[in-house]
């Protein structure tokens, strides 16, 4: 029963701390994106909005990113990007697909 409650707490512990490092690196590579956004460096953002997408490829925050970086770079924007739906849950994400939409659209 021990080996049991040391597994059950080792599993746990490492989900945990995991779960801490994903959110350390997600805030670090989010504030790095969107200063490269604001210096104007659109490869470095792109870059970085592909590594956050790989994290969380539901982001819309990120997507509405992607779909920027590339209008910016003068790039085809990915079809995998633009031809399924977006998550709509929040009004976020509508916001965000609205924006990724009007950049689209050339609006």
């Amino acid at each position: 029963m021990n080996k049991l409650l040391l597994i059950i707490a080792l599993i746990i512990f490492s989900n945990v701390t995991l779960s801490e490092e994903v959110t350390v690196t997600w805030n670090k590579l989010i504030k790095e994106c969107e200063l490269a956004l604001i210096d104007g460096e659109m490869e470095k953002a792109q870059q970085l909005a592909f590594e956050l997408n790989s994290i969380d490829p539901a982001d819309t925050h990120v997507m509405y990113y992607l779909v920027l970086t590339h209008t910016e770079l003068n790039l085809p924007v990915p079809k995998w990007l633009i031809e399924h739906p977006w998550p709509n849950a929040t009004k976020k994400d509508r916001e965000n697909y609205r924006r990724a939409s009007r950049i689209l659209n050339g609006t």
